[in-house]
């Protein structure tokens, strides 16, 4: 897309957004998707977007689409929810209809909380971990999940982390310093 179409007065900013990364879902229908994960860092700071059935078109509470924040700080992401949210819609009416596309409620979950200030992405990988094992939460309960983990399953989760790197990325730096013959 030309940068200068991007800046037409008649293009509202959420469809500027949506036209910069929209070549990033061009072959896959996020709508059939019973889970989306978007991890965002924001000023230092990483949290998990869970959308839960995003292409719900039924009336079902247990199956209403829902964008819910998940922050290991217990802040709200409001403004973030929104931009998903616009995100979404503008997928939808240019992949699916250009009708009006399905509410996507939006909400904070209260999770467990880190204790300290460095273990936000550890939260991050439990909190997508234990969304992707499923079964996916009924849409109205996705909310109070204080109770979901304990929090030393993080410090379990560090070890994890660790062991991988070292089984997996420190061999290939080896590797990858030897001269060639």
């Amino acid at each position: 897309m030309d940068k200068g179409l991007l800046k037409l007065a008649s293009v509202s900013a959420s469809q500027r957004r949506h036209l910069r990364v929209r070549k990033w879902t061009k072959n896959v229908d996020i709508f059939s998707k019973h889970l989306l994960l978007f991890p965002i860092n924001l000023r230092q700071h990483w949290f998990l977007v869970a959308v839960l059935h995003p292409g719900a078109t039924s009336p079902s509470a247990d199956c209403r689409p829902l964008l819910v924040a998940m922050d290991s700080l217990g802040y709200e992401r409001n403004r973030v929810l929104i931009t998903l949210r616009d995100y979404l819609a503008e997928e939808w009416r240019a992949r699916k209809s250009p009708q009006t596309p399905p509410l996507w409620r939006t909400a904070t979950a209260f999770v467990p909380h880190q204790q300290n200030h460095f273990d936000c992405g550890l939260f991050l990988l439990e909190y997508a971990e234990r969304l992707m094992r499923g079964p996916l939460p009924p849409s109205d309960s996705a909310l109070h999940m204080e109770s979901w983990f304990d929090v030393e399953n993080v410090a379990t989760k560090r070890q994890t982390v660790i062991q991988l790197i070292r089984r997996e990325a420190v061999p290939k730096v080896k590797d990858s310093a030897r001269p060639t013959p």
